[in-house]
């Protein structure tokens, strides 16, 4: 099978520019991936749009220059898409948001050790 995905990759690549050749890496990779269930579709999809909130009615942003709208949808989308991962992201956002303000602006949000 490794021959196979191989030799279809060098295939394609014959008629990829250098530059393209990158992403067909990634796309194949991510597909194999979520073939074998390693990459939640939903996940990457998020990854790939960010959250899209079509109706806005009742949705309540913390009144924070920092925060923009999209991020704001991101943050909300996350937890209406993955709600086992995300369950109070806005929530704690909207509580604690001079923590996420100081992690938002940081350099370094995640510690080098992560």
């Amino acid at each position: 099978m490794k021959v196979h995905k191989l030799n279809v990759y060098n295939a394609a690549c014959r008629s990829l520019f250098e530059r393209h050749k990158i992403l067909l890496s990634l796309q194949m990779f991510v597909r194999l991936q979520m073939a074998d269930g390693k990459i939640n579709p939903r996940e990457y999809d998020f990854f790939l749009r960010g959250g899209t909130v079509l109706d806005r009615k009742g949705v309540v942003k913390p009144p924070q220059d920092w925060l923009t709208d999209q991020a704001w949808d991101n943050v909300t989308e996350l937890e209406r898409l993955l709600p086992d991962t995300f369950t109070g992201l806005p929530a704690a956002v909207s509580l604690n948001f001079k923590e996420w303000q100081h992690w938002f602006s940081s350099d370094k949000p995640m510690p080098e050790d992560a």
